[in-house]
């Protein structure tokens, strides 16, 4: 049996290259999101599994994203960053994984796991912090520093390795990929011109959006900007038109707003509102 292909390469040969404008960035990762969500299969504990949903996050000349994490890990290429603070893996609802693509010695990147399928018992693990603990419960692991500390971290096939990634076509062919703004992201900390310019970005890339629970207004905006009726979206995401309508009425009566209103904690009302303002 060949071994598995690495994917770094491939995933680093579609992500920006050094002097790309920012508008250009969204572009890029929707190839990439292409390479991970039809060409990559995950396996965890040597068990296949799909990724369904990622969101990018990208700060490096040009493009300098406030809502990156910016760890030191995140300069390096083709690791796993386990989410931490002061040097502490985040726990409970906080946990969360992402590949690191970045470039020594200022271009941090992450492309944060949303959602994956088992593929051999078809079970669906949707938010970054249950597929962390995917992976802990599949790989036997206590914590998320004992997985880190039992293997290089590498995101490519390795012998012996709990977690990797392979260019490998998972099974089920090539869906639609839908994008739409980033789940869990606000203007609680200011609404500077730099949140202000990346908070709606469609920076999150899913093939299944119909059974993504988490985020589904973000969904409905995104189709709205791209002119699909209300019917049509509430018939494609499995959601009530009532719904739509209140998420695209807010949105449209957000235009013209100052985003400095919503600085605390939004409403799904709201939320469409402050992308209308950004609009």
């Amino acid at each position: 049996m060949p071994s598995p292909t690495p994917l770094t390469p491939i995933l680093a040969s579609a992500l920006p290259g050094p002097g790309v404008p920012d508008e250009l960035h969204v572009d890029a990762f929707r190839r990439a999101a292409d390479v991970l969500l039809h060409h990559a299969t995950l396996f965890i504990a040597g068990s296949p599994h799909r990724l369904t949903e990622v969101e990018f996050y990208w700060h490096g000349p040009g493009h300098e994203d406030p809502f990156a994490h910016r760890d030191p890990s995140q300069v390096d290429s083709g690791i796993w960053y386990f989410h931490r603070q002061g040097g502490t893996y985040k726990g409970g609802t906080y946990k969360g994984v992402d590949i690191a693509m970045g470039r020594r010695p200022d271009t941090y990147v992450g492309i944060l796991l949303r959602s994956i399928v088992d593929l051999t018992s078809g079970t669906w693990i949707e938010g970054s912090c249950k597929c962390v603990d995917h992976v802990l419960s599949r790989t036997g692991k206590e914590s998320v520093a004992a997985l880190a500390g039992s293997f290089d971290g590498s995101i490519d096939p390795r012998e012996g390795s709990p977690l990797f990634l392979a260019h490998e076509d998972p099974p089920g062919g090539a869906a639609e990929v839908f994008d739409s703004p980033r789940v869990g992201l606000t203007l609680k900390k200011g609404a500077t011109p730099e949140r202000r310019a990346f908070l709606g970005r469609p920076y999150r890339f899913t093939t299944e959006p119909a059974q993504t629970a988490k985020g589904r207004p973000h969904f409905v905006i995104r189709l709205h900007q791209k002119g699909w009726s209300n019917k049509a979206i509430a018939k494609r995401l499995g959601v009530g038109a009532v719904f739509v309508g209140r998420c695209v009425a807010a949105y449209e009566a957000g235009k013209g707003r100052d985003p400095e209103e919503y600085r605390g904690d939004l409403s799904v009302g709201q939320l469409c509102e402050v992308w209308g303002a950004l609009a």
